[in-house]
């Protein structure tokens, strides 16, 4: 066992009396991938065992520091694992956490809870596990869904469906690394945001990408977010192939109009930075709505279009940014926008006192256009 998992625990083992489903209560203690574990459990009786055909019965606690796993069902053919039928619950301060434990590649998340159904079908080269009808928090998030696990050649494959009835946008930051210090050393990684920077610069672990391929989809139906972020409805495709990640699409509703994205992120080679690209289009963005916090935007009529495509490299946000290169274009057509709002952004104190004293006025915008150059993360 050592060998394989690089455990080293130990267990007390007690026999429960007049107890028809169980027959035996053990305690773990010890060490798993350098971590303390601690729980315990109970199975069924040994004499079961000779009844290959019958399902065993389990129920097992184990914990690590802030990371639990509990497990409560039967177990086919124990002495050659056959396979499993399980109510799982799983717990820790970042699903990122539970990679020791599984083997499992999952994201950088706030802490989280779930249960579900978990059945495996186990094999001596492929082995399947579904965890299915599975909900949860994730943070102040919900999330449900169906996830099957399936290992084979050339890698193993994480495949399903996520869906949040309400996402906490602030839910989403440990994503990228823009969670504050103190989220950060509360999901169990180091606090490596400076002070004054916008731009998360934790890194992404891309020596783990090529662990697994996924393919995941994820729909929020309504998102809860600060008042001066217009987004609302989210859904994203989600494919990891040989260490190359693809948000294909990543859309969203932004200030009543739709923001379409394909994003893909090459960390096949661990060794060297993230080749990123991206290829985002913004349809029927409404310029008030997309400026909710300034009250004289709110007589403003029009929308703006864009498209910027960028390439970069780096091994966080912040540095891919600062190596951006590309174009970013937008457009606004027909519209009408206040004057005093024109005087303001220009500093004509003299027209925004008689803008003040005879009333605001609408200018009529016949179109605005940008083209903006990227080199280097200079616009």
């Amino acid at each position: 066992i050592d060998a394989v998992t690089k455990a080293d625990v130990t267990a007390d083992i007690d026999t429960i009396a007049n107890d028809p489903t169980y027959g035996i209560a053990f305690k773990l203690r010890g060490e798993y991938n350098g971590a303390p574990v601690g729980g315990g459990g109970k199975t069924g009786s040994v004499l079961s065992l000779r009844d290959q055909d019958e399902p065993f019965p389990i129920q097992v606690d184990v914990r690590s520091a802030n990371t639990r796993v509990a497990a409560e069902g039967t177990v086919t053919r124990p002495a050659h694992l056959a396979g499993i039928d399980l109510k799982l619950t799983l717990a820790a301060p970042s699903m990122a956490r539970l990679y020791p434990f599984t083997g499992v590649l999952l994201p950088e998340t706030p802490a989280f809870s779930t249960e579900g159904h978990l059945t495996g079908e186990l094999g001596h080269n492929k082995s399947r596990w579904v965890y299915d009808k599975f909900k949860g928090k994730v943070g102040q998030s919900d999330i449900a869904g169906h996830l099957e696990f399936a290992t084979g050649k050339p890698r193993n494959k994480l495949t399903g469906t996520v869906v949040s009835h309400q996402l906490r946008f602030v839910d989403l930051g440990p994503l990228i690394g823009a969670d504050s210090n103190a989220s950060k050393r509360a999901r169990g990684v180091d606090a490596v945001q400076p002070e004054g920077k916008a731009l998360p610069v934790e890194k992404f672990h891309t020596e783990r990408w090529k662990v697994l391929d996924a393919d995941v989809r994820f729909t929020a139906d309504r998102i809860v977010k600060d008042k001066d972020l217009p987004i609302s409805k989210l859904q994203s495709h989600v494919v990891m192939n040989d260490g190359v990640l693809t948000l294909q699409p990543l859309d969203f509703v932004l200030a009543g109009g739709n923001v379409n994205s394909n994003i893909k992120l090459d960390g096949s080679n661990a060794k060297q930075p993230i080749k990123a690209t991206a290829d985002v289009k913004a349809r029927d963005i409404h310029i008030k709505e997309l400026f909710p916090q300034i009250e004289k935007m709110q007589a403003t009529v029009g929308s703006i279009y864009g498209e910027a495509k960028l390439t970069a490299t780096g091994d966080s946000v912040g540095a891919m940014l600062a190596d951006a290169n590309g174009e970013v274009k937008g457009l606004i057509s027909q519209g009408v926008v206040s004057k005093l709002l024109l005087e303001e952004a220009g500093l004509n104190v003299a027209n925004v006192i008689i803008a003040k004293l005879f009333g605001d006025k609408q200018v009529q915008l016949n179109c605005l256009a940008a083209d903006l150059g990227v080199t280097d993360g200079v616009a």
